[in-house]
């Protein structure tokens, strides 16, 4: 249960409109928070590159897609267009797919926190007709 996983990592559940930062040795900090009675387990990722590749857009696009690898997990962003990696989480979600979401949160931190990267890249412009 979600009781016991906080509990392992010296975390209580949080009330309604409460939040907890869940720390961790060698991973990024998550936040649990409950959302009217609906747990959201989270983690921010960095703020959109302004000077963003189409292909990353793409990439970032294609994380809420149904067959995307990172479901249920979604992406996000706030007011400030900061990104942020989240899924829900049922109060009777077993040890183990409370540590999956963990896992599944981390992994798609660290898959996706490089492409978020600032970049002085350029792609190369044509001159001339692009259809020939």
């Amino acid at each position: 249960m979600l009781t016991e996983w906080l509990n392992e990592l010296g975390q209580t559940l949080p009330g309604m409109g409460e939040s907890r930062r869940i720390r961790f040795e060698s991973a990024p900090e998550l936040w649990l928070e409950n959302m009217s009675g609906q747990y959201v387990l989270a983690l921010p990722l960095a703020p959109m590159p302004s000077k963003a590749l189409s292909g990353v857009v793409l990439m970032l696009l294609q994380a809420n897609s149904p067959q995307s690898t990172l479901q249920p997990a979604r992406l996000s962003a706030d007011g400030r267009g900061h990104l942020l990696l989240w899924l829900s989480l049922e109060e009777e979600a077993s040890l183990g797919a409370c540590q999956s979401a963990c896992d599944l949160l981390h992994s798609a931190h660290a898959t996706l926190l490089p492409l978020l990267q600032e970049s002085d890249y350029v792609p190369p412009s044509r001159e001339g007709s692009l259809f020939v």
